[in-house]
């Protein structure tokens, strides 16, 4: 008679053999308007078979003189491309792993794409991570998408550039800012067009995300992509919470605070030291963001602004409501993250808090 702990042992084991069989199957091919794509075999936690498109650019690389520039569409290539090792996370300094860190790179603007069958039309769910504005990715080793491809869904989840590199701003036409919710614009316009050839629904796109993710998908309900998709759930976070939108100069003041860290100085004129911070190593900037607060809802380092004409063309509680469906709600022991991070930040707002 086999005991539960061996049958269980057994099942885990024929699973794991399944997935190390699945990994190495090719994917069918993903044809659309960008390109040819081969991905790969994975398996949901129910066990189920999906295909894994993994590092597609969505965006031409958005280093040189395009760093603080809104994202340029990437050109369509010939021939197959593997998509089978995903892109490198933005450059980023993540409080949650090591503070004094530097990781990621300004190449970045990577999207993974999940699917049950290329030839079909399924909704379409795209995950927008969050991070406070400056640290996150859409790997699937934070966000894997074993859970959500036990449903009937495409889903697709996307990189975007953060902290000053993605927000910095000196809020007048030399250097706008919101550089990476321009990046999840153009991550949304490639997905409506491209989605088809993976099997989703372009006519079904559901916008989601989680803290800045969830702040991210509000915005995009009543701004310029309001017409691409169809929806959208926001987790922990919209446009209307106080830390979504930074005040008026406020996040000018702090890049140039960035600027006279960085060696650039403020004594010169904007297009000045926008050409300083241009030129600056990405490395050097982050590094120079040290000196700057880190987790403060009022000082919340690099955000969001007001552009006319940008993905934030007014100040959300002016703007009309949106007519797209949203769900909206909050992460259960959301509290829990203030007590946790005690054990790895010091900072003033968590002693505030409690």
């Amino acid at each position: 008679m086999i005991r539960a702990p061996q049958r269980m042992f057994g099942l885990l084991t024929l699973l794991a053999v399944a997935r190390e069989s699945l990994a190495g199957l090719a994917a069918p091919l993903a044809n659309c308007s960008a390109g040819a794509f081969v991905g790969y075999g994975m398996l949901s936690s129910d066990g189920r078979r999906f295909w894994g498109f993994s590092g597609i650019r969505y965006a031409q690389p958005p280093v040189g003189d395009l760093r603080f520039k809104d994202p340029l569409p990437i050109e369509p290539f010939d021939g197959v491309q593997k998509a089978f090792d995903e892109g490198s996370s933005c450059l980023q300094i993540d409080p949650l792993v090591k503070p004094e860190v530097i990781t990621g790179s300004e190449d970045c603007l990577f999207l993974n794409i999940y699917t049950h069958d290329v030839n079909r039309q399924a909704p379409v769910m795209l995950w927008i991570h969050g991070g406070a504005w400056k640290f996150g990715t859409g790997s699937k080793r934070f966000y894997g998408p074993d859970f959500l491809m036990n449903e009937d869904i495409v889903l697709v989840a996307i990189n975007y550039r953060l902290g000053p590199i993605g927000f910095a701003s000196l809020e007048n036409d030399v250097m706008p800012g919101n550089m990476g919710l321009k990046d999840q614009e153009e991550a949304i316009r490639w997905v409506k067009k491209n989605i088809a050839g993976f099997g989703g629904d372009p006519e079904k796109i559901t916008l989601f995300g989680q803290s800045a993710g969830g702040a991210s998908v509000t915005f995009h309900l009543k701004g310029r992509m309001a017409g691409l998709v169809r929806g959208g759930i926001a987790q922990s976070g919209s446009s209307l919470s106080p830390w979504a939108v930074g005040r008026a100069q406020s996040v000018r003041k702090i890049t140039l605070e960035l600027a006279d860290i960085a060696g650039c100085g403020t004594r010169l004129p904007d297009d000045s030291i926008y050409q300083c911070l241009l030129d600056l190593p990405g490395e050097r900037i982050m590094k120079a963001v040290q000196g700057l607060p880190i987790f403060d809802q009022e000082k919340l380092p690099f955000r969001p602004v007001i552009e006319a004409g940008g993905p934030v063309p007014m100040d959300p509680w002016d703007a009309p409501p949106s007519d797209l469906p949203l769900m909206s709600g909050h992460t259960s022991t959301e509290g829990a993250f203030y007590t946790a991070i005690r054990k790895f930040i010091k900072f003033s707002y968590v002693d505030d808090l409690l």
